[in-house]
């Protein structure tokens, strides 16, 4: 890899995570994540909903996810459904837990994910909460900055397996 590859990586890389610590408070802890092989995704819930305990997360996988297999969390239940058959794509989620709203976690999942070397792929997330959610969802713009997008959806960066 180049110098100005690597340099552009690292640009990006930071963006992703400034973007993440600026802007959202449920993200996806990998800033990238090789194509077409089998990889472990951990989403972590940063707070609750103003106050309220998080009692359930909801992530969108992008299309072409070919499997999901989620890490065992005790007090929690895991279940898919596929919203949209023509759209090709799976939402997951985690209900009957509780986050204290001054506390974090991590949910993880392993599973494999398709697209082209250097594509963005976006998880569209919903925090429930006791009293509320909260939508992650927007997709940024290519040139905007971190804290121009209100609720950015978490992401990563698809690379070469090698």
């Amino acid at each position: 890899m180049s110098a100005v590859s690597t340099f552009a990586f690292s640009l990006f890389a930071f963006y992703v995570w400034i973007t993440a610590s600026v802007s959202a408070h449920v993200v996806v802890d990998q800033v990238t994540a090789p194509a077409g092989v089998n990889t472990f995704l951990s989403f972590r819930v940063l707070h609750g909903c103003n106050g309220s305990p998080t009692i359930g997360l909801r992530i969108l996988l992008p299309p072409g996810v070919d499997y999901v297999v989620p890490q065992y969390k005790s007090g929690w239940k895991f279940s898919t459904q596929v919203p949209n058959p023509d759209e090709n794509q799976t939402e997951i989620f985690w209900s009957g837990g509780s986050i204290p709203p001054d506390m974090y976690d991590r949910f993880e999942i392993e599973t494999r994910l398709m697209g082209d070397i250097n594509s963005v792929l976006h998880f569209k997330a919903v925090q429930d909460c006791k009293q509320g959610e909260i939508r992650y969802v927007d997709i940024p713009e290519q040139r905007s900055l971190p804290w121009e997008t209100p609720d950015p959806a978490p992401s990563l960066r698809l690379v070469s397996p090698d």
